[in-house]
């Protein structure tokens, strides 16, 4: 098996050999935790290609999901020995020691030099706008709002491109630390489910409909960024109004 890698292993800066590289979470191709049936339905012509991570195994993989000559979907699971990243060996018909310190490397590798004869890593499916990075978005404990079984609530802020910052509602898809498997796995279909909700909301945008801004799924944990209603919520604010709301409004 694999041996686990932190997380900083996979957004370092590439080696010195080529400083101008970008870290992972850079790369335009890398669509961080997005599921594989929608990488899988991104992917549709020849050498078209993503980069995303899952953990839906015991450990969290980086994979390649590619369409190849025959229009088949490959996924590649890409391994860490603690030093290099590589192929995985179960994709024994591809070459088996080409091997680089990142990820970036890795991949920029593969697109000069295709990994078999009938796949190539020609065109790369580019990261939708509203797919948005962690290291934008702030938060802090004493912000929460709420939370239930895999989700929390707070209040934070989000840098905008433009450099803007914008107060907003960050919903976080969470895992107990000492949770069961079977707790486990109910959290990554909560996440699944958040990832959905958020594909979803990037269609909607309506003045009477809570604004969504994007997702940040590059690395765990995946953040709902959504507009801020300083009023609470709306079940807090039917009670307390009580009667004074009339049956219109309700």
């Amino acid at each position: 098996p694999s041996p686990r890698f932190e997380w900083s292993s996979i957004m370092a800066p590439t080696s010195q050999h080529d400083p101008t590289k970008k870290n992972l979470e850079n790369a335009e191709w890398y669509h961080g935790f997005r599921p594989r049936k929608d990488a899988c339905r991104l992917v549709n012509e020849p050498g078209e290609f993503l980069v995303r991570a899952t953990d839906t195994g015991p450990s969290t993989d980086i994979v390649i999901t590619a369409c190849d000559d025959n229009r088949k979907k490959v996924n590649l699971t890409l391994r860490y020995d603690g030093t290099n990243w590589s192929i995985g060996h179960a994709n024994s018909a591809l070459p088996p020691k080409i091997k680089y310190p990142t990820i970036v490397e890795l991949v920029e590798h593969y697109r000069v030099h295709p990994p078999s004869k009938h796949l190539k890593l020609s065109k790369a499916i580019l990261r939708p706008e509203w797919m948005l990075k962690h290291e934008n978005v702030a938060y802090e404990e004493k912000d929460k709002l709420g939370s239930g079984n895999f989700c929390s609530v707070y209040k934070g802020l989000w840098k905008r491109s433009s450099g803007e910052t914008k107060e907003v509602a960050v919903k976080i898809s969470l895992t107990a630390v000492n949770a069961t498997d079977a707790e486990s796995e109910e959290a990554k279909d909560a996440r699944k489910s958040m990832m959905h909700e958020a594909q979803i909301m990037s269609f909607y945008t309506h003045e009477h409909v809570i604004q969504f801004h994007g997702v940040a799924c590059d690395r765990p944990p995946v953040l709902v960024i959504m507009e801020f209603c300083a009023g609470g919520d709306l079940l807090s604010h039917l009670v307390k109004q009580g009667k004074k709301t009339d049956e219109r409004e309700k």
